[in-house]
């Protein structure tokens, strides 16, 4: 995607007055401008920088020097005629780019329509396999109906497929033909009229089944993403706006990535841009992730481990004082073998859990996992 650029940058005033204010020559304005508005195209989409701190806003547009200088720079470059600067406060103490909507918000607009346009194609041709599917003929906008076929068993009926013409006061009156022999077509033909209750069923099934996802998640599952933002400082009506906008999934990621990118002023705001603008995941989300499934594993083997214990202890307390006393002795045996025998504590650890492998040892039980 490309922002426009408008040709009298170079020397308009506020460049200027920008380039005094940092010391460095327009040109420099210029690119630092270019770089911080194709970011805020992937990352700010509708011009809002109040989530993003100056070194932040620095950062993306290439700013080498003191952040809050820069900042500063473009805000109080304003024109004497508009009293604007490339930056503006938005009222409520946050940033915004001055005139966002006349240049980046118009190739989003551009970008939504055409993937409205690419969606109403792809359903038009899910609705003329269906009809194929069904043998019924695909009258959709941009295709001719069906031809009615020349054969001498299928009577010729002077009238369009509707079966009605306008008269001279424009309202529709029913065909007469000519020819007692020849039938009167329905007023309603068309295949989309005329479907069965089991087609409609069939429609209606399909429908819900191509429905995006978060359309279908339970309303316990909102209400815990609600109550979630809720209590990372989001309001709970904003909670609930991102809740039908984005999935359950895109929240929650966004939500466990905040913790990995630069501290915000705002966090809530911070977040709440996050997942309107579908930020990428930061640097480290994916070593992080391999950490919490490696986390993940290790907490099941340990439960499992523990599981397995409490199976064998409770084994070996129900064997007789006879069979107790034997895998008793066995153990005793196998650790005091060992070039440096465990003592105390250690000793006691060891022992239980070689009690434990003989018992697993003599009836069949897998105990691989158990410490060694």
């Amino acid at each position: 995607m490309y922002d426009e650029i408008c040709e009298t940058l170079p020397d308009h005033p506020k460049t200027e007055l920008a380039a005094e204010l940092l010391g460095v020559p327009p040109a420099a304005v210029v690119g630092h401008l270019v770089c911080l508005w194709l970011w805020a195209l992937q990352h700010a989409k509708d011009g809002d920088l109040s989530a993003f701190t100056p070194a932040w806003i620095a950062k993306a547009a290439r700013w080498k020097g003191d952040p809050e200088t820069f900042v500063n720079a473009l805000t109080q470059c304003a024109h004497k005629r508009n009293g604007h600067g490339f930056l503006e406060d938005d009222g409520d103490g946050g940033l915004i780019i001055h005139d966002w909507s006349d240049y980046g918000g118009k190739l989003h607009m551009a970008k939504a329509k055409e993937a409205k346009r690419k969606a109403d194609e792809r359903a038009a041709q899910r609705e003329s396999a269906r009809l194929a599917a069904l043998g019924q003929p695909d009258n959709s906008p941009g295709r001719p109906p069906d031809v009615q076929p020349n054969h001498p068993d299928i009577p010729e009926v002077s009238a369009n497929v509707h079966g009605r013409l306008p008269d001279k006061t424009g309202r529709p009156e029913d065909v007469q033909t000519n020819g007692a022999d020849v039938p009167r077509m329905s007023a309603n033909v068309h295949p989309k009229q005329n479907r069965t209750e089991q087609d409609k069923e069939k429609l209606s099934e399909a429908k819900n089944n191509n429905a995006p996802a978060r359309a279908r998640a339970a309303p316990d599952t909102v209400a815990d993403v609600v109550a979630l933002l809720a209590s990372l400082g989001v309001a709970p009506d904003k909670a609930a706006a991102l809740c039908v906008e984005h999935t359950e999934q895109e929240i929650r990621d966004q939500i466990a990535w905040q913790q990995l990118r630069p501290k915000a002023d705002n966090p809530a705001g911070a977040l709440i841009a996050a997942i309107k603008g579908r930020y990428k995941a930061p640097p480290g989300a994916q070593k992080q992730a391999e950490r919490d499934e490696a986390d993940a594993v290790f907490r099941s083997q340990q439960a499992e481990k523990e599981a397995l214990k409490a199976q064998l202890d409770e084994l070996i307390n129900d064997l007789s004082p006879e069979d107790r006393a034997q895998i008793e002795q066995e153990a005793l045996g196998k650790i005091n073998s060992l070039q440096r025998p465990p003592q105390g504590v250690a000793r006691a650890a060891v022992l239980a859990t070689t009690r434990r492998k003989i018992a697993a040892h003599r009836y069949h039980i897998e105990a691989s996992i158990l410490d060694a």
